[in-house]
């Protein structure tokens, strides 16, 4: 072939091998150039798989059917390419039939030239051509190893392309479960979210995501992300002794088959399942569960594929921390609020005799005022006070006291019958009650009762002089708020002057302040 024609075709091949950085386009369009311009029979662009010993047919054009097709794959030893591959040396037959290392793919070829095509000072491809004519290659050598540079650039450059391409992909997909991960919500929810954008977004089968249970026993299955109905149902118990993920679990490693047919641990869930990676999810050391993903090709799990899922992994421990803290950090608001709540009670709460102190009266009774002038309706307040209860502590002690003042509050509190009634200790023996909404009537009649179930206690008292037994004596005031402008003191002012008139009076009585 003229110079110029070769220096031509070179120069298009070139141009093809820069244009384009969809590789298997690229490589296709060069056998093409291969085989047109220069009259061969067959070109074939056959990558090197070592990772998986095969070699595989990228590009490949033919003026015929060959035996072979894109996407053939074969043992990485196999025929001349095979041999170029191993020894990295290229290879030109005058007469293939002289070659032990001859294959046939296309009928009639006499002769072959194979070159290696190197990336990195490895051979990551060979280029084959065939022709029907002996002797074809012979002086072409040189050209055909400038084609295979021009190939290991362009690979090279899809390569660099495919990594770019890969980590911005990867980057995407940790900071979208990173986001996941951070919002607010369940934490089943999360791990649901985060299981089917990670199967999604890669394409596995199915991915699952499993808790071990509070005593460490076996995995509570949180999440199941696949096509159709999941296999097992949200909170399925899985055993450690079963699967690779129970051997995950108990060896707190990480566990990839990617043969599952070989593997007698494997539990088939899936039936186009071929392989299994199941991950470790560890936080500060400690094994929470395991990220499972399952594949139906083991081409899906390769190095950077299986760091990229370990990476997620670590995420998922980070979402289950987050979550645990929350929940945490929810109890303990939780508790703390009850805390603050008993607190105010207990401030609430006279020690002694077990009823409200003065300080929630005055509050209670403030709110009720504002309330019963709203409503438009009648407030009423008892003002209580033990008859002679200085001479009872003298006669019979202060511990006698403090058992007569609780008895007392007993039957105070137990005798108001509605929610709204409040009693009170209101200092030393004295009480005082809130009746919202009463009558005069009304509200005399509660505070008779209350003193004649006093008087029912049947508490000794010799040096009274009202009765034989210990007694109480009460005033009782009605307002209505809305017809004054005071303060509810004043009710309270009043009750108490009636409380006044009933010890005046001879005590063990109820008085009602006058209208």
């Amino acid at each position: 072939m003229p110079a110029a024609k070769t220096l031509r075709l070179l120069n298009r091949i070139a141009r093809i091998a820069s244009e384009d950085l969809e590789l298997q386009p690229m490589l296709q369009r060069v056998t093409d150039v291969l085989t047109a311009g220069f009259g061969w029979q067959l070109a074939a662009l056959v990558r090197v798989d070592r990772e998986h010993g095969r070699l595989v047919c990228a590009a490949l054009s033919s003026c015929s059917s060959p035996q072979i097709f894109v996407g053939f794959s074969c043992a990485l030893g196999t025929g001349v390419i095979g041999e170029v591959a191993r020894s990295g040396k290229a290879l030109v037959f005058d007469d293939v039939q002289r070659s032990a290392h001859y294959r046939e793919v296309l009928p009639g070829v006499r002769s072959q030239a194979a070159v290696p095509v190197r990336h990195r000072g490895k051979v990551v491809a060979v280029l084959s051509v065939e022709s029907h004519e002996a002797a074809a290659f012979r002086g072409q050598l040189a050209l055909l190893e400038t084609v295979a540079e021009q190939i290991a650039g362009a690979i090279a450059s899809s390569e660099l392309f495919g990594e770019l391409h890969r980590r911005a992909r990867d980057l995407e997909l940790l900071s979208e479960v990173s986001r996941l991960a951070a919002e607010a919500g369940q934490l089943d929810d999360q791990l649901e979210q985060i299981s089917h954008y990670a199967r999604n977004r890669l394409g596995f089968a199915f991915v699952s995501i499993s808790l071990l249970d509070e005593e460490g026993r076996s995995a509570v299955v949180k999440t199941f992300a696949c096509d159709g109905e999941p296999p097992l149902a949200p909170d399925t118990l899985w055993p450690l002794d079963r699967g690779l993920v129970g051997k995950a679990l108990r060896t707190g490693e990480r566990q990839v088959v990617l043969d599952v047919h070989r593997d007698p641990d494997f539990v088939r869930l899936h039936p186009l399942v071929t392989s299994e990676a199941v991950f470790p999810i560890r936080c500060k050391g400690e094994l929470l569960g395991i990220f499972n993903v399952e594949a139906t090709s083991p081409e899906d799990f390769p190095p950077e594929s299986l760091e990229l899922l370990a990476t997620l992994a670590d995420q998922i421990a980070g979402a289950i921390r987050l979550a645990m803290a929350k929940r945490r950090l929810e109890e303990s608001n939780r508790q703390l609020r009850e805390a603050n709540v008993r607190l105010e009670r207990l401030s609430m709460i006279d020690p002694l005799t077990g009823v409200w102190n003065r300080r929630h009266f005055d509050q209670t009774l403030d709110l009720e005022w504002r309330r019963a002038r709203r409503e438009q309706r009648p407030l009423s307040a008892l003002m209580i006070d033990i008859d002679c209860f200085k001479l009872f502590n003298d006669a019979y002690g202060h511990l006698a006291g403090d058992t007569s003042l609780r008895q007392v509050a007993d039957v105070l509190q137990g005798n108001l019958k509605r929610a709204g009634d409040v009693v009170a200790r209101y200092g030393g023996e004295e009480f005082a009650v809130i009746l919202p909404g009463l009558e005069r009537d009304a509200a005399y009649q509660v505070g008779e009762r209350l003193r004649r179930e006093v008087e029912r206690l049947g508490i000794r008292h010799k040096l009274s002089s009202a009765a034989e037994v210990l007694t109480i004596s009460a005033g009782v005031a009605i307002v209505e708020p809305s017809r004054h402008e005071a303060e509810p003191g004043l009710l309270v002012a009043e009750a108490d002057h009636a409380l006044y008139l009933a010890k005046s009076a001879g005590r063990n009585r109820v008085i009602l302040a006058p209208d």
